[in-house]
């Protein structure tokens, strides 16, 4: 009995197991298998992380629309597009009023001043002078400036802070104030001509200055109200996006999204160009293509304009005047693109 065992107990330990792995071969296939998954999935994540920032956009621009609204019913008409800076029923009357101390001296205000208290940003309101330019307000309002205002910032853009600008007091060259992603409705043409009748159907190349810069709902020191809208509130902008243009030592001066200065090609959007168009503004700013920000320059400030730009793919979002936030595809016509930037030119266009 026990050789038995002996023999059965030899036999078991001669037996020899083998802890077999994976061979190169089949860890390359399933390394490939994983790349291959992961490049099919990596699109997705990607398209589904833009469609929520894309959803947070749109939600910012319903919110600067009913915002708008809620101005309109507190003071009858939607707030200027800017003060101060050049007002067009003194254009033909004489030379702007440009020192503080005149009695006829407008603050220089820019729009978003105005919206502040519907924004849930009444502190920063309380605490902004009206009676100073906004590059003079005291130092606790120009720190609150350099903060990013949320509803403003677009999360499929990055944020910018205007680090490096040119001219204006020492408080505007040092105050790094934080850019936006939505600039009023500037019409259809340039700065001072905000309907350009040369390309319009049915209309003359003659400029008329105190008409055409009160075709869009936004110009200097006007804001439409409802009953000037005669196009349809439904059927006329009233903010566009734009793309925040660094503006840092080595990145050049770049006013673009700059939405707490007055001054030209900075929030002023007009459909002079079609969204996302490669040719580029004109105005103070920076060639930059590698951006999807192409720049013509140009320092007459007059003739300043900038084109509606996202980062959104095919085209761009907008809040009309009715409060309501849309998608606008750069395929957009031309013309119906451009009457929709109009708010009394009369044209028969609608949102396609």
């Amino acid at each position: 009995m026990n050789r038995k065992v002996n023999v059965q107990h030899r036999r078991f330990s001669q037996i020899s197991f083998v802890n077999r792995g994976f061979t190169l071969v089949e860890l390359l296939v399933v390394i490939a298998i994983i790349g291959v998954l992961v490049g099919l999935l990596l699109p997705a994540v990607q398209a589904a992380r833009e469609a929520a920032r894309r959803s947070q956009c749109t939600n910012n621009l319903k919110q600067l629309g009913l915002a708008l609204q809620n101005y309109h019913s507190a003071n009858n008409e939607f707030p200027p597009g800017n003060l101060g800076h050049r007002n067009p029923d003194k254009i033909t009357q004489g030379p702007v009023v440009t020192n503080p101390n005149d009695p006829g001296y407008v603050p220089k205000t820019p729009n978003v001043v105005y919206l502040l208290p519907y924004l849930e940003e009444s502190a920063r309101f309380a605490a902004y002078d009206r009676d100073l330019d906004w590059d003079q307000q005291p130092r606790v309002v120009l720190e609150q400036i350099t903060t990013a205002l949320p509803t403003y910032q677009c999360p499929s853009d990055e944020q910018q802070k205007m680090e490096l600008t040119q001219g204006g007091p020492a408080n505007s060259q040092n105050l790094a104030d934080a850019k936006g992603n939505y600039g009023v409705n500037w019409g259809s043409w340039e700065y001072l001509d905000q309907f350009d009748q040369s390309v319009l159907p049915g209309q003359t190349a003659n400029v008329n200055t105190l008409e055409d810069n009160r075709r869009a709902p936004f110009a200097v020191e006007w804001g439409a109200s409802i009953k000037n809208i005669s196009d349809g509130t439904t059927n006329t902008f009233a903010l566009l996006e734009m793309l925040q243009a660094p503006s840092q030592q080595g990145a050049g001066v770049d006013r673009r999204a700059r939405i707490w200065n007055h001054l030209p090609s900075s929030y002023q959007v007009s459909t002079k160009l079609e969204p996302n168009s490669p040719d580029g503004d004109r105005g103070v700013c920076v060639n930059r293509v590698d951006l999807d920000l192409p720049c013509a320059g140009g320092t007459t400030e007059n003739q300043m304009s900038m084109g509606s730009r996202s980062r959104h793919a095919g085209g761009v979002q907008v809040a009309m005047c009715d409060g309501s936030a849309q998608f606008i595809s750069d395929s957009i016509d031309a013309l119906v693109y451009k009457g929709l930037s109009s708010s009394d030119g009369g044209e028969v266009v609608q949102l396609p």
